[in-house]
């Protein structure tokens, strides 16, 4: 089956393609195997299973599923290999994920306040330090935000009403990585 697939994916040249798996064990071995065949294929995460209905969706989870359907919606070519019981849960409209995204750039101006208030909006928790996606904490001139689609946690720091910088940091020691 995942060989006829990546025949099928790599001749017709589709930018993406569906891949539906009856259980999570075949959808991990398609997965490898149309890797092994050449063909780039993305594993879209399951929010829960049937007996899993009413547990709450894990923030990995969400965010995996999130990064992938923002990749489709961007245009990335692949094959999406699902199984048939994600059919049935929730996706974001098309878009949806790019116009709730927000570009922040060193040096430009913006109110500690306003982003706290959208990050609020947006469904993200106040906590008094981030330690998973979907997160944020201030102190001070500084505000921690583990956006849903990162893999690691952004640090803020405000000067009067603008961003003096962005840096990402390690979420077990909470000290400084990289400046962005």
């Amino acid at each position: 089956c995942p060989f006829a697939a990546a025949l099928v994916i790599r001749t017709a040249k589709k930018e993406c393609a569906w891949v539906l798996c009856p259980d999570a064990r075949t959808q991990e071995q398609v997965q490898a195997d149309l890797a092994a065949w050449g063909v780039k294929a993305w594993f879209l995460p399951r929010l829960a299973s049937a007996d899993e209905a009413a547990a709450l969706v894990d923030p990995d989870t969400q965010a995996e599923r999130s990064t992938l359907l923002s990749r489709i919606s961007g245009g990335h070519a692949g094959a999406v290999v699902l199984c048939a019981d994600s059919l049935d849960e929730s996706a974001p409209a098309p878009g949806e994920l790019a116009a709730s995204g927000r570009d922040l750039r060193n040096g430009m101006p913006l109110e500690v306040g306003t982003l706290l208030a959208d990050l609020a909006a947006a469904g993200y928790e106040s906590t008094p330090v981030v330690a998973e996606r979907g997160q944020f904490a201030r102190r001070g001139g500084i505000v921690d935000v583990f956006p849903w689609l990162a893999g690691e946690p952004l640090r803020i720091e405000f000067l009067d009403e603008r961003i003096e910088s962005l840096r990402a940091f390690d979420i077990h020691t909470q000290t400084s990585v990289r400046h962005l």
